[in-house]
């Protein structure tokens, strides 16, 4: 399949390196331990469907946040065991029910509900509280939900699951309570002979910190993705599947004085070889999370830093042709975002790439996925235009 040579903007998605992720992770796991992939927000904004069939030799099973993710799965055709991580209500039983996707129940109107479809036993996993303090019932209420789960026969306790908040912080207090109030959890399920399927604590930074919490089942998402919550132990290997192009669209030589776009905020101090490049904030360019300081010293290091770029004028965003950063000039508008070219040799129609959050990236934006480096699917592209091809 070959590229659209029309793209000016596109992401690229290396679905081997994907599985090669899954696959080293799958290595770091103890023996008879499974493999939850997440993929939440699109895969992170890689794209569920297509990464979800990239990992159908590797996880064991996939979780997703919202009923509506899971049912993207399913239409696309991905039949694997799903997990909904997000608190089902009692309406939403019946598109549980028909499409064969798990929900996370935490009361019993909910449970009760799931009972009530047609085709069951239906699988379900708790989600327990632990103390992240977001979603989930109680260990009290757990007991007694999972108690009545084995009256009903309408439903199965397939898992039991609970979320860490501090797994990637350097104080492990807390996250070492939550596991060992779900532990105590599971040790009371087994005194009143309840089975319980899975339990799973352990999301990608646990893994790497918090060996002795991987249960049953862990969790992974970011580290699928060649991204980690906190530094890697001695001899990961991850590998980057994202990399999001553009197109130099226009070049122009920029004359002494003169000033380019909005707000006429950058003026030439001497004649410059300028282009401007196809793609801008509304493609997620140039968008960063505004995360509140760890600490006082986080926050007067941030304010150093930030101070020190710009004294020195140093650009905080840039583009890369041919390992060569281009400075940015002028503000970045909706699509389009004008570099200095001075000393890069590149010229119109060239190809640069941008440093884009895979999860703050439009949806729009087209997404080429590779086997082999060589196209294999894509989305956001019009395959057919009145019976001609692209």
């Amino acid at each position: 399949m070959q590229r659209p040579l029309f793209l000016q903007r596109w992401i690229e998605v290396d679905l081997d390196a994907i599985e090669a992720n899954a696959l080293e992770v799958r290595r770091r796991l103890p023996l008879g331990c499974a493999l939850m992939a997440v993929l939440k927000a699109d895969a992170y904004g890689f794209g569920a469907p297509e990464t979800a069939q990239a990992l159908a030799a590797c996880a064991d099973m996939l979780a997703v946040t919202t009923l509506e993710e899971g049912l993207e799965l399913r239409i696309s055709g991905i039949t694997a065991p799903a997990l909904v991580l997000s608190a089902a209500f009692a309406e939403e039983m019946p598109f549980y029910a028909r499409h064969k996707l798990m929900p996370s129940i935490d009361n019993e109107v909910a449970l009760r509900a799931l009972n009530g479809q047609p085709g069951g036993p239906h699988p379900f996993h708790l989600a327990l509280e632990t103390g992240m303090n977001r979603l989930g019932c109680l260990p009290e209420e757990g007991l007694a939900l999972a108690a009545l789960a084995r009256e009903l026969e309408g439903v199965e306790l397939s898992g039991v699951y609970s979320h860490l908040a501090t797994a990637a912080g350097k104080n492990k207090r807390a996250a070492l309570r939550q596991k060992e109030i779900f532990s105590q959890f599971l040790r009371r399920l087994k005194e009143r002979g309840i089975p319980y399927g899975l339990a799973h604590l352990a999301n990608s930074a646990a893994l790497l910190t918090l060996p002795d919490c991987s249960f049953d089942m862990v969790r992974v998402g970011t580290l699928l993705f060649g991204r980690a919550p906190c530094p890697l132990p001695s001899g990961w290997r991850l590998k980057d599947p994202w990399s999001c192009k553009a197109k130099i669209i226009k070049t122009h030589m920029l004359k002494k004085g003169e000033a380019i776009g909005y707000g006429a905020e950058f003026r030439a101090k001497k004649d410059m070889p300028t282009g401007v490049v196809a793609i801008g904030y509304a493609d997620g360019f140039a968008l960063e999370p505004q995360t509140r300081p760890q600490s006082l010293a986080h926050a007067f290091r941030r304010f150093v830093q930030e101070t020190a770029r710009r004294l020195l004028r140093r650009p905080q965003h840039y583009l890369v042709y041919k390992n060569r950063k281009l400075p940015i000039i002028g503000r970045i508008s909706m699509h389009l975002t004008a570099v200095d070219l001075r000393g890069s040799g590149a010229a119109c129609g060239d190809v640069v790439e941008a440093a884009l959050r895979c999860a703050s990236a439009s949806s729009r934006l087209c997404r080429l996925f590779l086997r082999g480096g060589e196209v294999t699917a894509m989305r956001g592209v019009i395959s057919e235009t009145r019976g001609q091809e692209v």
